[in-house]
């Protein structure tokens, strides 16, 4: 049994683990090692201790893998942001598509036959990003979370956001990054959290999100911020939240506008709280993948039901497939938005419904010639999958982030005669070991 700070010489790295870490089994638990490549023989240190492994970080190589890649952003990659940079991108795909094949093969009995397909960007690509907040000695330090840590890393270079994000980022990381006593003072006393930065690929309009857990008179300093980020395209909103950082119990709005996405000849003016894709290019061959997908497939294309649907995007690039398309989304606020980007393009088959998925398929009396199920990193619940079977819904399409649950919901589909027709993942996520994967499955004839 080994302690924290023990020293470990000439350990062998077997394989990288689902989360991207290096892992060794020789010991009475497993190691799991930052940053870790198959086939590496290092000498590590030990810096936490679970009650079912070990983690360590690697303080000397005796055998580095040519895998491995420069690394020119060292604060980004002592941050937990970007947990594959150590890895050469086509050696980050080649490891997702093991993750993939390796879960389905075993799981599910299905070989996989297509490679994931890589992003456009393998930096500078995400329209969003989050720093945290923390004051220690009377001074703010603004930026990402160490690795399995909550101390944070102050970021010189933000090499994974857009240029217009990164512009905004840049000032406000300068900002509060500062022994500046009123940003201070102001920081104290709102209770500030986090600030969210998001934009898009297809406008300059950025919003600045401060979420906070006091409720004070903010424009002064709004205006004081303002002026120093020097760009007439930030929009800033003040939201007043609870401790877990979810539940928004109040929202200031300054400078209010909305941010503009596209997709082929739709337009979607969505506001701070919508949530979209962080990798918009890689977004659009995603759902360009789905709809030839749906194009292919030999069935009739009256009802599509968009669930999990957010403000309806799925739903409204698809509806032009479909003469009915029914959006579920349990988030009342979602309904505005909806409406407001419906009227903008122009649509008018497609409604959305303010529930949760469960509780329609319960208590719907239409039939649906396809479902697109888009849920949460838990995936979907056996009921919600037996209504669905139920239903009689011949055709699926399930998008999800997370290969564990959606494997395990497959299983669960095949009980009631689904098979598995195609599977796709997309790097939606490039330097990080998320996968993003669509499958295709239909009922059995």
């Amino acid at each position: 049994m080994m302690e924290i700070n023990s020293i470990l010489k000439n350990i062998s790295i077997e394989e990288i683990s689902y989360e991207g870490y290096g892992v060794n089994r020789q010991f009475d638990k497993p190691i799991f090692v930052l940053n870790g490549i198959t086939n590496e023989v290092v000498d590590v240190k030990i810096i936490q201790k679970g009650s079912k492994f070990y983690l360590a970080e690697i303080i000397n190589f005796i055998n580095k893998s040519l895998k491995r890649t420069e690394i020119n952003n060292q604060e980004l990659y002592k941050s937990g942001s970007a947990s594959l940079m150590h890895l050469a991108y086509n050696e980050q795909l080649n490891f997702k598509n093991e993750i993939i094949e390796k879960l389905f093969k075993r799981n599910n009995n299905y070989e996989i036959k297509n490679r994931i397909i890589s992003s456009i960007s393998e930096w500078n690509y995400r329209n969003k990003i989050t720093f945290q907040i923390n004051i220690k000695s009377n001074k703010i330090e603004c930026g990402f979370y160490e690795k399995c840590s909550h101390n944070i890393v102050v970021q010189k270079s933000l090499d994974l956001v857009i240029p217009s994000v990164k512009k905004v980022s840049e000032s406000i990381s300068r900002i509060f990054n500062t022994d500046n006593k009123e940003i201070i003072e102001w920081t104290k006393q709102i209770n500030l959290q986090n600030i969210t930065i998001q934009g898009s690929i297809y406008g300059s309009e950025t919003f600045v999100v401060f979420n906070v857990l006091n409720d004070l008179n903010n424009k002064e300093i709004i205006d004081y911020i303002y002026k120093q980020t020097n760009d007439l395209n930030t929009n800033f909103v003040v939201s007043v939240v609870e401790k877990n950082l979810v539940v928004i119990k109040k929202s200031y709005i300054y400078h209010n506008s909305t941010i503009e996405h596209n997709f082929d000849n739709l337009i979607f003016k969505l506001d701070y709280n919508t949530f979209y894709q962080v990798n918009e290019a890689q977004m659009h061959n995603m759902f360009v993948w789905i709809k030839n997908k749906i194009k292919e497939l030999n069935f009739t294309k009256n009802t599509l039901l968009d669930t999990y649907a957010g403000v309806g995007i799925i739903g409204m690039i698809l509806s032009s497939e479909f003469k009915e398309v029914t959006s579920i989304e349990i988030t009342k606020s979602a309904l505005e938005s909806f409406n407001k980007n419906k009227t903008l393009n122009n649509l008018n088959n497609i409604e959305m419904v303010i529930d949760n998925t469960h509780n329609f398929l319960k208590n719907t009396n239409k039939n649906f010639d396809l479902i697109v199920f888009d849920p949460p990193r838990n995936g979907l619940d056996n009921e919600t999958i037996k209504l669905t079977a139920g239903k009689n819904v011949k055709n699926i399409v399930y998008v999800s982030c997370n290969p564990r649950t959606l494997s395990r919901d497959l299983i669960e589909f095949d009980k009631y005669g689904y098979v598995i027709q195609d599977v796709q993942t997309f790097d939606m996520f490039p330097q990080t070991p998320h996968i993003e994967t669509v499958v295709i499955i239909q009922k059995r004839k």
